[in-house]
């Protein structure tokens, strides 16, 4: 049932935050039985014994918990170790939370009966899937589809007007389906190579493809990233692009980059008709230094349309 929770606080030297923080989750709109506190302290030596007290005297289920290794990660495992209910949730001891802080997570807990899993938006974008094995396979291969897209999209756009990106989420504290690229068991999704390859620093990327509709003339740039801190003199970008498996066009542009930045070096530009509407096109492209392999790249899509 998803009408209990535990609240898991991790702490360290900041007794009076805790005790606001404290104060608003013992007010709450949410009857008392429904959820209980856990505070896990990674400050050996602190004394807070009557402050705890006094908020179990409150009618709060509250409980206290020395960290001997010190750490927030360790900490979270503690209090998961601790905790009377499946529903979890970690709190910052600096969080000063409104009354139906609670009431709140409880009714989006019962709304998504699986940890984090949002059926609605998820199968807006996946097909729905027959069996948990395809849903898996659907899930995190559109995850790292999206990763891939968006990372290349900022790094196309280095300083202008991007200057970097941040991935969130990078493993999962506890088992459930989130945007982590490495799961609760250490296991690594394919988001996660996905996000390798874009992150590589150097890096071949082109304009992405819209698959919804193709235009006859298709013509799509071919850029080079740096983010290294060196001018490389002697590149060259060689892509292959295949129709239903079979090669329809190779080429190699040689080209220079300088130290930190991005660059044009090209383009793919293709013909389509109406006879290619379902054909699955793929380009596959390597940047090489002389004889070395710096990066490497695909794009699928299948034919549509075309305008």
């Amino acid at each position: 049932m998803n009408d209990k929770i535990s609240l898991i606080i991790p702490t360290y030297k900041r007794n009076f935050y805790l005790k606001k923080c404290l104060d608003s989750l013992s007010i709450q709109s949410t009857d008392k039985s429904k959820y209980e506190i856990i505070v896990v302290d990674n400050d050996k030596e602190n004394e807070i014994t009557n402050l705890i007290k006094n908020f179990r005297k409150r009618g709060v289920d509250l409980t206290y918990v020395k960290n001997v290794t010190n750490n927030v990660s360790s900490a979270r495992n503690l209090g998961i170790s601790l905790s009377k209910y499946k529903n979890l949730l970690f709190i910052g001891d600096d969080i000063y939370v409104c009354r139906d802080f609670i009431k709140q997570h409880l009714s989006f807990l019962r709304k998504y009966n699986f940890h984090c899993f949002q059926d609605k938006q998820q199968f807006t974008w996946i097909k729905m899937p027959k069996s948990l094995e395809e849903s898996i396979d659907r899930s995190q291969k559109y995850q790292a589809y999206l990763l891939k897209y968006h990372t290349e999209f900022y790094r196309k756009h280095k300083f202008n007007p991007c200057n970097g990106a941040l991935q969130f989420v990078f493993n999962d504290c506890w088992p459930a389906i989130t945007w982590s690229i490495i799961d609760y068991y250490r296991n690594k999704k394919p988001g996660y190579y996905a996000l390798k390859q874009a992150f590589s620093p150097i890096h071949v990327i082109i304009e992405w493809p819209d698959e919804r509709v193709l235009e006859k003339e298709f013509r799509r740039g071919i850029y080079v990233v740096n983010d290294y801190h060196r001018r490389f003199n002697a590149l060259r970008v060689s892509y292959t692009v295949s129709s239903d498996g079979e090669i329809v066009k190779k080429e190699n542009i040689d080209c220079a980059i300088e130290e930190n930045a991005l660059k044009k070096v090209g383009s793919i530009e293709l013909q389509f008709s109406t006879e290619d509407v379902g054909r699955e096109i793929s380009i596959d492209l390597e940047l090489l230094d002389k004889s070395d392999l710096l990066s490497s790249n695909n794009y699928r899509f299948n034919v549509k349309e075309v305008r």
